[in-house]
């Protein structure tokens, strides 16, 4: 059976590490982002009916960019969506510290329409997902 003194001494030292835990210079456990991700639906500029089978390629770059990370590919559905998830993973927060930025690169390939670019930024404590819409594509002069 604990005593009062031993109650309160272990009250006093959750106190303690609580309260450590929560001073500037500490370290957090975060879910970073190492790559973002990007989602959207890819339509034809002039009749804006949705293109299937586009290539759309994440190309990530910046400070918490891995080479194992970097470019992924994936193809719309039929009806011009695509998605490609963010890359997450645990590791320290320590306060106070800046966020680190993150870059990607998005690219759009389909035969016989002009390639597209979009660059997107983000910090690697989020959002992980950047929404670009409708992204309009042109066809290529006959």
């Amino acid at each position: 059976m604990k005593t009062l003194g031993t109650h309160l001494m272990s009250q006093i030292a959750i106190l303690s590490l609580f309260a450590a835990l929560s001073l500037p210079g500490c370290v957090f456990p975060y879910h970073y982002t190492r790559s973002p991700g990007v989602k959207g639906v890819v339509v034809d500029s002039q009749t804006r009916l949705p293109i299937s089978n586009a290539l759309v390629s994440l190309i990530s770059y910046g400070f918490a960019a891995r080479p194992e990370n970097d470019v992924f590919d994936v193809r719309t559905a039929a009806n011009g969506e695509f998605e490609i998830p963010p890359k997450q993973e645990w590791s320290i927060y320590i306060v106070p510290m800046d966020p680190a930025p993150l870059w990607a690169t998005v690219r759009i390939k389909v035969a016989g329409y002009t390639d597209v670019e979009r660059k997107i930024s983000i910090s690697v404590m989020g959002p992980s997902m950047t929404n670009l819409d409708v992204v309009p594509v042109t066809r290529l002069s006959q």
